[in-house]
């Protein structure tokens, strides 16, 4: 069976009468916002369905503060429940390389206009004949390789590249999310509005 996200925006409003933050309100269901079936994204963000990725918010659980609607929703098929703030997204480095080595060996043609990447991925007994590297190897090619990045076999050329976050498949269907939670941020404060998810 396949794994979808689900969850709230939640927001605390802070009303001039106040000195605290008011308790968190359901805002907007993550249904409404599209977000596709990913395994990647939900590897990288939450950690869910992970192999590869150092993820930024994952198993946290259920906020003790959350609102009525997001304290209710999750059924007992659900799992990986986790948060994240605003204010926590903004500090996202989303250069940092995260894939892991293996992810990070890409493949490349010779083309009359320079390497054409050819869509593989990953170690090849070819690969390996290059470098003595085996795919359970792959995590120390850094230290093994210190002054090199590519590699060529002829027809193909071996490149390592570290994979930035920003560029991890599946993100950009996070966006209208990021969009909802800064409107909110900048009306009631980056630490007053937060994501709650989880899978399922």
């Amino acid at each position: 069976m396949g794994t979808d996200a689900y969850g709230w925006i939640e927001c605390r409003p802070w009303p001039d009468t106040r000195s605290t933050a008011g308790p968190w309100l359901a805002a907007v269901d993550l249904r409404l916002l599209n977000i596709s079936r990913n395994y990647r994204a939900f590897a990288c963000l939450f950690g869910v369905r992970n192999e590869h990725f150092a993820p930024i918010a994952a198993g946290r659980g259920m906020p003790r503060d959350a609102s009525a609607e997001v304290r209710a929703a999750p059924d007992s098929y659900d799992h990986s429940t986790s948060w994240i703030t605003y204010a926590e997204v903004e500090q996202i480095d989303w250069d940092e390389p995260l894939a892991a080595p293996n992810e990070r060996i890409t493949h490349y043609r010779h083309g009359p206009d320079g390497p054409v990447a050819t869509g593989a991925l990953g170690w090849t007994p070819d690969f390996g004949r290059l470098t003595g590297m085996t795919p359970s190897s792959l995590h120390r090619i850094e230290e093994s390789w210190p002054d090199q990045d590519q590699w060529d076999a002829g027809d193909i050329l071996y490149r390592y590249e570290p994979t930035p976050r920003r560029d991890v498949e599946g993100l950009d269907a996070w966006a209208p999310v990021w969009a909802a939670m800064k409107l909110l941020a900048d009306l009631h404060g980056s630490q007053n509005v937060r994501l709650t998810v989880w899978f399922g």
